[in-house]
């Protein structure tokens, strides 16, 4: 088994999510599958930056995978090299923790609407933050975990 540092794994996790979406893309040219930006291409752990001062229930991706996801579209149908997908992945894919209330707050507020959009206007290379700073969301960062050595007996122990 080949043994990667922390930041070879995490540069591989997300090299294998724009993998895994340009492969679907090849394929018919416009679908693709948020959940391949979450467990088990690329943990939590790697991407959560943050916690509401308000409150931690639940986990907000700081730009919508959705997003996320359109813009990948978009750059491969711009043959852009999949290291640069990636790059742009692990740039945007973002969690805070945040408070049920503030989840609420941003998902369905008549004035916000954002749950899977960013705020009007916005456009990439915006600030990421740019939903929770609209909604008056606060947060304290928290350092990502990193990937460890773990070898699969490790695992399986």
């Amino acid at each position: 088994m080949v043994s990667f540092t922390p930041e070879q794994r995490l540069e591989r996790a997300f090299y294998r999510a724009a993998s895994v979406l340009r492969s679907i893309w090849e394929e018919d040219g416009r679908s693709y599958d948020t959940r391949i930006l979450d467990e088990p291409l690329i943990p939590s752990g790697y991407v959560t930056v943050g916690e509401s001062v308000q409150g931690t229930e639940r986990r907000e991706h700081v730009v919508p995978r959705d997003v996320i996801c359109r813009e990948c579209l978009k750059m491969f149908a711009r043959h852009e090299p999949l290291e640069e997908v990636a790059k742009f992945i692990r740039e945007h894919l973002k969690i805070v923790r945040i408070s049920l209330e503030e989840k609420n707050r941003l998902d369905n507020s008549a004035e916000l609407n954002l749950r899977q959009r960013m705020p009007l206007g916005w456009k990439v290379g915006d600030r990421v933050f740019a939903r929770l700073d609209i909604a008056g969301i606060t947060f304290r960062e928290v350092v990502p975990k990193k990937p460890l050595h773990a070898t699969r007996e490790d695992a399986s122990a």
